[in-house]
């Protein structure tokens, strides 16, 4: 290839037409490929049910310098118009941003990484990363970067997506959208590799699954139920597929009130697996927990009447 920046990037942007769209997006999300071939991009962001595109970096400046500070700041979109940027939080509480036009009002997810602040930065981060259960090589990665200084624009791309790419975040992208009667492909079947590992922990070379619920399942359900006792449960419970791996779900961190709540909830709309999971946990704790008597019994009704 010359050695015009020109032409390199040029040829570049010409040879990515025919790349698949997946890997295509994966080498732009790049900043090392994008600088070596001199590759700019013009990144749009959009908000609200009219999707209103604003350019990233004028939005990311303007909420840099309302971090800073500065009681409004002006972003223009796409389409010319004018809008107010603020944040209506005074106090030292995290900033809640929002931007108005015409009446419209629209409230920006938390961007409090880009301030200089850094008091501000790592508890909005630690806020995120424990309510979708960020792993903890994840979360240690970007709370070194977060000590240091404030995340750059392209760096904000790559941290939701780490926050996206989790269990927890795709059950709610599923919930919300069965609510509003529609589906994606994306998010019935993940394209990230990493929410696979976050799914059922990271593959490491095990024979068997046996071999696999001893080294990598019982760490990964303990994890779980670190996190938040109760729904790290039921969480757990979606990996009882063999009983190698249902013998390491442990139900040590919850209360009886939340393990009957637990136990109720399956019996009400736990799908089968998740059922027979929670059959098997009952007989194992049944001699601590004889509470659990009738609900197994109704467990074992539910899974004779399925054929």
């Amino acid at each position: 290839m010359t050695n015009s920046p020109f032409d390199r990037a040029a040829l570049s942007q010409a040879v990515m037409q025919f790349v698949p769209p997946l890997i295509r997006q994966t080498l732009l999300d790049e900043t090392a490929f994008n600088e070596e071939l001199g590759l700019k991009k013009k990144t749009m962001v959009s908000f609200g049910e009219s999707g209103v595109p604003i350019q990233r970096a004028a939005l990311f400046d303007a909420i840099r310098s309302v971090l800073a500070g500065t009681k409004n700041a002006e972003v223009i979109d796409e389409a010319g118009n004018a809008w107010q940027l603020r944040n209506e939080v005074d106090d030292e509480a995290l900033p809640a941003l929002t931007l108005s036009a015409d009446g419209e009002r629209l409230i920006l997810p938390d961007v409090a990484t880009l301030s200089d602040d850094v008091g501000i930065r790592i508890r909005s981060f630690e806020q995120a990363a424990v309510d979708v259960n960020l792993p903890i090589d994840v979360k240690e990665h970007w709370r070194k970067i977060l000590e240091e200084r404030a995340l750059e624009d392209g760096e904000i791309d790559i941290l939701y997506r780490d926050l996206r790419n989790t269990p927890v975040h795709l059950e709610r992208t599923l919930r919300s959208e069965i609510n509003e009667g529609k589906s994606s492909i994306s998010s019935l079947v993940p394209s990230s590799r990493e929410y696979y590992s976050r799914l059922v922990g990271s593959y490491d070379g095990s024979a068997s699954i046996q071999e696999y619920a001893a080294s990598v399942g019982q760490p990964f359900l303990n994890s779980l139920s670190k996190w938040q006792p109760y729904e790290g449960f039921l969480f757990s419970l979606l990996l009882a597929s063999h009983s190698s791996l249902t013998s390491e779900i442990q139900v040590g961190r919850l209360n009886n009130d939340d393990l009957l709540k637990a136990f109720e909830f399956i019996e009400a709309n736990g799908d089968m697996l998740s059922l027979l999971g929670a059959f098997e946990i009952g007989l194992r704790i049944l001699p601590q927990r004889p509470e659990l008597d009738p609900l197994l019994a109704a467990f074992f009704k539910v899974v004779v009447a399925s054929d």
